[in-house]
């Protein structure tokens, strides 16, 4: 046997032996579905959350508190970046994922986290909505937890991401339903409650006493502490309050109405639980199918692309096979990219960089020499002045001469991310960099975005998006018959 294969057995013989049996609630669900209000309930009750100097610091989104481990954090994170994902961009995992030898380092620094932090508990709780995503990774250290799975009307979420990410209508609504199918896939079996936000907003105290009454915890008593928990609750923070038939009417697809619909049905107790994780099942199938699709009709659309030399000699020109589209590129037709620069006054068009777009089938550097900008503190890249599909495969700062990667503080507005490749449906295409870290931007000189465009313009994005939708709806009529079993109607 291999010094690999003894090291690997070695350790999931430790994680079976020390797999933690303390009582613990996680909290899971989608970003801006009250996570953080939740965790701090059940915390003010009496569960405990941790070192309070560990937790994320609350911030401008979030000015009560994210009420989460940021070493738990940071493992979810490095989880989703080991198979080329993001919390925004969530990576589909093999098969056995949990399995893999380069998951077992991330799996002791989890136990190690929880001995430092949480040891000395009976019981403990803990919340990042990334966990939504990577929960088969923490159920084999802590096999046996008790979930709150928190749900919020999928149009408010979009909304609140719009105005604090920019992301659009439709990236919000495909990342909550992502979010909140893998949450209750993966909490199948296991003890559930669904801790709707709107409801506790409006009522409290019955939502305070489903929890309570669901988990028994600490007897289920009303005593100071519960009192503390409703004050906690503030009103004035819920900005947004779609109604079912405004997420009706902007769910251009429908998964996110119906699947939101069915996680209420069982909330009211129309249907059991049963008949709800057969819709996920049904619903994850379908969008599993439409995103196969999607790629075989992108590969597709690729490999009509062919590169035609231009009348300069250092630039392709991108085309089409004439025998396929009508359409050509030409070097007029060409665009340009804009970074922008914050130094205290937001993003404006004086305090920007732009640089024409020329090469489009080969990757190219694009260089913005910040050297004379003081006190940059936050930047962003509109990649194009009009719709387009890239591919960036690199993003780094020079601090004297020194490259610093920060591919991995990299989001977007793009409706779709696969692997490094970005698909924009807007014609204001943005790439942000995380500047939470102040130290990134600090005396930088350069920053460099290696880029390759792989379609530009409104109608290649268009008919890739037009794609997606008739083959969903064509997916969604052969599950039709199956959801009418559970007399639900799409």
């Amino acid at each position: 046997m291999i010094s690999g294969e003894k090291d690997f057995k070695k350790n999931q013989l430790f994680f079976s032996n020390n797999s933690i049996k303390q009582e613990v609630f996680c909290t899971i669900g989608m970003h801006r579905s009250g996570t953080s209000l939740t965790q701090k309930i059940l915390n003010i009750i009496g569960v405990p959350i941790g070192p309070e100097d560990k937790l994320h610091k609350p911030q401008k989104d979030n000015p009560k508190g994210f009420w989460e481990q940021s070493e738990i954090v940071s493992i979810n994170d490095k989880i989703l970046n080991l198979f080329d994902g993001s919390w925004d961009n969530p990576p589909k995992f093999p098969d056995n994922w949990t399995k893999l030898e380069i998951i077992n380092q991330l799996k002791l620094d989890a136990y190690n986290v929880i001995e430092n932090n949480f040891k000395s508990y009976k019981m403990w709780g803990f919340k990042d909505p990334r966990t939504s995503l990577t929960l088969p990774f923490w159920q084999e250290i802590i096999p046996n937890m008790k979930y709150i799975i928190c749900v919020r009307n999928p149009l408010d979420v979009s909304l609140s991401l719009k105005k604090r990410n920019n992301f659009s209508i439709e990236k919000g609504l495909a990342l909550w339903n992502h979010y909140t199918i893998s949450a209750i896939l993966n909490t199948a079996n296991h003890q559930t409650i669904f801790m709707p936000y709107e409801n506790i907003m409006s009522e409290p105290e019955t939502q305070i006493d489903r929890l309570l009454k669901s988990f028994d915890i600490l007897g289920f008593k009303k005593d100071k502490e519960y009192e503390e928990a409703l004050k906690f609750i503030d009103s004035s923070l819920f900005h947004h309050k779609s109604s079912l038939v405004d997420l009706f009417l902007q769910d251009k697809i429908g998964i996110s109405t119906l699947l939101y619909k069915n996680i209420f049905f069982h909330i009211k107790e129309e249907i059991n639980y049963e008949m709800l994780l057969q819709t996920v099942k049904c619903i994850s199938k379908i969008l599993d199918y439409s995103n196969y699709l999607i790629d075989k009709f992108i590969e597709s659309e690729r490999s009509k692309i062919i590169s035609s030399p231009s009348n300069f000699s250092q630039y392709h020109v991108l085309t089409y096979d004439t025998s396929l589209k009508n359409t050509n590129l030409h070097h007029e037709d060409l665009k340009y990219c804009q970074l922008f620069f914050d130094i205290g006054n937001g993003f404006t068009e004086e305090n920007s960089l732009k640089v024409f777009v020329e090469n489009l089938t080969d990757f190219q550097e694009l260089v913005f020499d910040l050297s004379n900008i003081p006190n940059i503190k936050n930047i962003r890249l509109d990649p194009l002045n009009d719709n387009c599909v890239i591919e960036l495969d690199k993003v780094y700062v020079l601090k004297n001469n020194e490259e610093t990667d920060i591919e991995e503080k990299i989001s977007s507005n793009a409706l779709l991310k696969q692997d490094k490749t970005f698909y924009f449906d807007s014609i204001d295409p943005q790439i942000y960099c995380d500047t939470s870290d102040k130290t990134i931007l600090d005396n930088i000189s350069k920053i460099v975005f290696k880029i390759k465009y792989i379609f530009i313009g409104k109608e290649a994005l268009h008919f890739t998006l037009s794609q997606y939708k008739i083959q969903t709806e064509i997916t969604m009529q052969k599950f039709k018959s199956i959801l009418k079993k559970l007399n639900h109607k799409l």
